[in-house]
C-alpha cells in the first residue's frame, strides 16, 4: 500500500523447480520455471503460470514464507504420452488430468476461479478444484489448433481478426493467445499473438460459457 517494491517469489530464466501435483513446496527460496502470467486474490494468495514446466501454481502466505502448490499441468509425462504441447491439443473439452499446452496467462473470475491461456492449444480453460487435490479443465473459449490447421485455417495472417467473431466463444479461433482479463461486468479478454488482436468474450466471467466474441485492435 506505501509503494514500497518487494520481492515475494523469485524465479528462473531457464531451469527453475517444478511442482509435483498433491505435493506443496515451501516458498521460501522456490525458484519458478520462467513465470509468464500472475493472477492476485483475496487473502495474498497468488496463482501464476509457470511455462517451462505447463503448470498453474498458486501461492499461500502463511507465517513461514507460505506455500507453493499445484494446481494443474505436469512437468514430465506419463507413460504413453507424448510430453509437448502440441500432444495435447486433442484433449477432451472437460479435461480431469489437467493438461496444459504451453500456458502463459492466468486471471481470475468473479468467483476466483483461475481462467488460463494456452498459447500452444489455442484455447482458454477454466480450472475447477475437485476432491483430493484433483483437477478439471474446461474449455471456455477458442477451438482446437490442431482443427484449425486441418480445415487450412492462416493461424497467423499479419493481424486479420479470428473466424468465429460474433458467435459462441468455444467456436471462435483463437490464434496464440497469449493473455487473458476480467471486466468488471464478467467479459473476458483475450490477447492473440498470432493474429494481433484482443478478443472480447462476453458471459464467461459470471459463470455462462461465453455468448459471442468480437475482436478489436
Amino acid at each position: 500500500p506505501d509503494g514500497t517494491v518487494r520481492t515475494v517469489l523469485t524465479g528462473r530464466f531457464i531451469g527453475g523447480q517444478a511442482v509435483e501435483p498433491g505435493a506443496p513446496q515451501p516458498a521460501v527460496g522456490f525458484r519458478i520455471p520462467n513465470p509468464t502470467g500472475v493472477a492476485a486474490g483475496p487473502g495474498g494468495v497468488v496463482h501464476l503460470i509457470s511455462s517451462d514446466s505447463n503448470q498453474l501454481l498458486r501461492f499461500t502466505p502463511g507465517a513461514d514464507g507460505g506455500r507453493i502448490e499445484a494446481l494443474a499441468g505436469r512437468h514430465r509425462p506419463e507413460a504413453g504420452e507424448v510430453f509437448s504441447p502440441s500432444g495435447y491439443l486433442d484433449r477432451d473439452e472437460a479435461d480431469p488430468k489437467g493438461v496444459l499446452g504451453f500456458p502463459l496467462g492466468v486471471a481470475l473470475d468473479a468467483a476466483g476461479r483461475p481462467h488460463v491461456a494456452e498459447f500452444a492449444a489455442g484455447r482458454v480453460v477454466r480450472v475447477d478444484e475437485g476432491p483430493a487435490g484433483t483437477t478439471r479443465l474446461t474449455r471456455v473459449a477458442g477451438r482446437s489448433m490442431a482443427e484449425m490447421l486441418a480445415e487450412g485455417t492462416r493461424v497467423s495472417d499479419g493481424g486479420a481478426p479470428a473466424e468465429g467473431n460474433g458467435g459462441p466463444a468455444t467456436a471462435t479461433n483463437l490464434v496464440f493467445p497469449t493473455a487473458v482479463a476480467f471486466g468488471p461486468d464478467g467479459a473476458m479478454f483475450v490477447a492473440e499473438a498470432g493474429t494481433i488482436h484482443v478478443s472480447a468474450l462476453g458471459g464467461i466471467g459470471g459463470g455462462g460459457s461465453g455468448d459471442a466474441a468480437a475482436a478489436f485492435g
